[in-house]
């Protein structure tokens, strides 16, 4: 075999690993706006240079503005997720070489490469602005960097190692937890590292390590300049006012009550639920990780012992992180199991050498985690209306009243509205707020919720606008003519032409706002006291009184537009735009939503055998999801 022939059978390998993740990546990406988790910050934030929620994150939303600015076609979170998928595909084939580095067949190395590459979290965190993706990189790469160094003693491997430890540690802060307990472990096993950096190497290491944290000083610059009503603002950790503040902001120091917030029995549940749900989306190679301890003639020990170390440490920080919505800050940790299991793969692939009907079974288990792997990510990349998420911004923003407030309780809604008004420079007249954010909105809210619907306006505020009078009290105040309409001579009598919902992508977070239409004809001969009810309820669960508005977890809510009464001979169509919330104490679920017109009187406040009679005359305009945050 030729040279060129040899170079090229190397090559595939490595580039299979890396080309095939991304060419599903590439066709599953986000073509504009989507509710996966933080997108909507991060985007904002790299495009506009100002800096998200903490703690940050100044490498990756610098580097996306360095993206945003080079690619210079499709629209912005597009360019984003492609950005994102670009790293995803990376640790694919870092995985695939820190797999090759330690000895396995190609065969393994592929199979657990695509099994972390396919995963159902890490695909669809790999399709919009996330940084989930760019941090498993560094991970994998930080470790790869030390086992070549291990491997040839080249110190340029293991001050590889401490950049990539620095740009983690400006990108992630789970990064720094993993790699502390990865290298306090590894000291701990020392003695079997068969090469030790002597102190002025560990010095020059940990100069490079501290050299990219630089990127924070990004942070106290551009901290004055922020986007929207932002978290710091109303806490007083402003990082551009005093070095104290910037610690509490980069340290996430508002967040960390809430590390050791769950006591031992909840952490031992969570531990369950990590394992359970890593074997169910990796299957085998899952299954075999814990076996790892006993591949020490095949594995060295040094790499179990620090692998071991940033599991644990990242396992004991996000099995006590008292937040509901875990699932892809668990994406390392469940990478490193699945590097485990393909480990183990091949110690009984090599152990069973003289059984080759054996080692084909290892072989096909190894598949067997890939196809799983892929299967349950591809059926929900490639599932829904991937405009929906534009469609949705465009039916909140679009149709809301002059100068209107849109209140979100939502991350995910708030910050996307927030992306949607600033990036494409739509409707500025409107204050988009987070209700936690300002102190006037929560006993309003709590006022508004527990009123009847022809009083409540929480969403786009119309027909009453909410106005601060100062920097803690705020009155309502009415709209002028709230109500678009057009002739319609076609009735006779008062009549709803369509009504319909359009919910967010992804289902709703609590605290969502759910985009509500109806075009109702009226005239003269209609009563005079007409108004159109939407009705909200978990489907399936009967309306009762003790899970009504009056409750504290809301199984079902409504809302009521009062109609402005007839004037003149003309009937006219007139069209109503809501934007309705999901109640920020909803238990999670499938909900669906009704509407019906109705006359004022005949609705008695929270009397749920009314209401029941009214959902069963109502016409269904649509589910939606409810899932935690």
């Amino acid at each position: 075999m030729t040279q060129r022939g040899i170079s090229f059978s190397r090559l595939l390998p490595p580039l299979l690993s890396f080309s095939v993740p991304f060419f599903f990546y590439s066709l599953t990406l986000w073509p504009t706006y989507c509710f996966y988790s933080d997108s909507g910050d991060f985007l904002t934030a790299s495009a506009l240079l100002t800096i998200p929620h903490p703690t940050g994150y100044p490498w990756y939303c610098l580097l996306g503005r360095v993206f945003l600015t080079l690619i210079p076609f499709g629209e912005a979170p597009w360019r984003m997720g492609l950005l994102t998928a670009l790293f995803s595909a990376a640790a694919s084939v870092t995985a695939y070489y820190l797999m090759t580095s330690l000895k396995t067949p190609v065969f393994l190395s592929l199979a657990t490469a695509g099994t972390i590459a396919f995963g159902r979290h890490i695909w669809i965190s790999s399709l919009c602005a996330e940084v989930y993706s760019a941090n498993l990189f560094l991970i994998l790469l930080t470790f790869l960097f030390f086992v070549k160094f291990v491997q040839t003693g080249d110190r340029r491997w293991l001050y590889s190692a401490g950049l990539t430890i620095g740009f983690g540690s400006s990108h992630h802060g789970s990064f720094i937890v993993g790699i502390v307990g990865a290298l306090v472990v590894s000291l701990l096993f020392l003695r079997h590292c068969p090469i030790c950096p002597s102190a002025r190497e560990w010095a020059v290491f940990a100069l490079f390590c501290l050299l990219p944290t630089s990127f924070y000083l990004y942070v106290p610059i551009r901290g004055a300049k922020p986007i929207g009503y932002r978290y710091w603002q109303q806490t007083g950790d402003d990082p551009s006012r005093s070095l104290s503040d910037f610690f509490s902001y980069v340290t996430a120091k508002r967040y960390r009550h809430r590390l050791t917030g769950s006591s031992l029995p909840k952490r031992l549940e969570r531990l369950a639920d990590w394992w359970q749900t890593g074997v169910t989306l990796y299957g085998p190679l899952f299954l075999l990780a814990p076996l790892i301890f006993w591949t020490t003639k095949m594995v060295p020990v040094w790499f179990s012992a620090g692998s071991g170390g940033f599991l644990f440490s990242h396992l004991l920080l996000f099995t006590g992180y008292d937040v509901p919505d875990l699932s892809y800050f668990h994406i390392p940790s469940w990478s490193w199991a699945v590097i485990w299991g393909g480990l183990v793969a091949y110690w009984l692939y090599q152990g069973l050498a003289p059984f080759p009907w054996l080692r084909l079974m290892v072989v096909l288990l190894s598949l067997l985690s890939l196809e799983l792997s892929f299967l349950q990510g591809a059926a929900h990349a490639f599932s829904g209306d991937r405009w929906r998420g534009k469609t949705y911004l465009e039916s909140v923003m679009t149709e809301a009243p002059k100068n209107a407030i849109l209140v979100a309780t939502a991350d995910d809604v708030l910050f996307n509205l927030w992306a949607y008004q600033t990036l494409e420079g739509k409707r500025q007249d409107l204050t988009i707020l987070a209700i936690y954010q300002w102190d006037p909105a929560l006993p309003l809210l709590k006022t508004v919720l527990s009123t009847s619907g022809d009083i409540y306006r929480f969403g786009d505020l119309g027909p009453w606008r909410l106005v601060p009078t100062s920097p803690r009290t705020g009155k309502f105040v009415p709209i002028d003519d709230p109500f678009p309409s057009q002739p319609c001579p076609r009735h006779q009598q008062a009549t709803v032409h369509r009504s319909w919902i359009e919910p967010p992508p992804e289902g709703a977070h609590s605290g969502t706002l759910l985009a509500a239409y109806a075009r109702i004809c009226v005239g003269p001969g209609d009563p005079k006291d007409l108004g159109y009810l939407w009705i909200i309820k978990v489907h399936g669960q009967p309306i009762k009184d003790e899970t009504g508005p009056g409750a504290q977890k809301w199984f079902w809510w409504w809302f009521l537009r009062p109609l402005p009464p007839p004037s003149g001979q003309e009937r006219r169509e007139i069209f109503l735009n809501e934007c309705l919330p999901v109640i920020y104490d909803a238990p999670l679920g499938r909900y669906e939503v009704r509407g019906l017109l109705i006359r004022l009187g005949d609705i008695p406040q929270e009397s749920a055998a009314v209401f029941s009679k009214l959902w069963s005359r109502a016409t269904s305009l649509g589910k939606f999801l409810v899932w935690g945050r």
